[in-house]
């Protein structure tokens, strides 16, 4: 469990490391912390914008508890069947965690990153 959990958390910090980078086809906006704005971002033009194969793609959701049992490996369609209980299991609306749902490979994703005074969503690779 404690290399399941290290290599979840090593995931995560190289991904803040590329999101930082430039990356291609990625698009970003800022905006002040707001659960109903990453629910209406996800399910107004994320979901409706993705192909039937990205749709079967397995990604990784990072979640509240994700040092103790690692990241869940799930299907990016079954990941977004429900966006609010989505967005609420990860800790976001309550300010314990960042919003994070990526491609292992990080070819695709979304992250929305929780700052003092603004948060930054931030998706690539989602439409290419």
């Amino acid at each position: 469990m404690i290399l399941i959990t290290r290599l979840t958390s090593n995931l995560l910090e190289q991904l803040f490391i590329r999101i930082d980078r430039a990356i291609d086809y990625k698009n970003e906006f800022k905006f002040e912390h707001s659960p109903e704005i990453v629910k209406e971002q996800l399910s107004k033009y994320i979901i409706p914008l993705l192909s039937p194969t990205k749709l079967d793609s397995e990604v990784l959701l990072f979640h509240l508890n994700y040092r103790e049992t690692g990241a869940i490996n799930i299907t990016l369609k079954d990941a977004l069947k429900n966006v609010d209980w989505l967005v609420d299991f990860t800790g976001y609306p309550i300010g314990r965690m960042d919003f994070v749902l990526i491609e292992p490979n990080y070819s695709f994703g979304i992250c929305v990153e929780r700052w003092e005074y603004q948060d930054t969503f931030i998706s690539w690779g989602l439409f290419k």
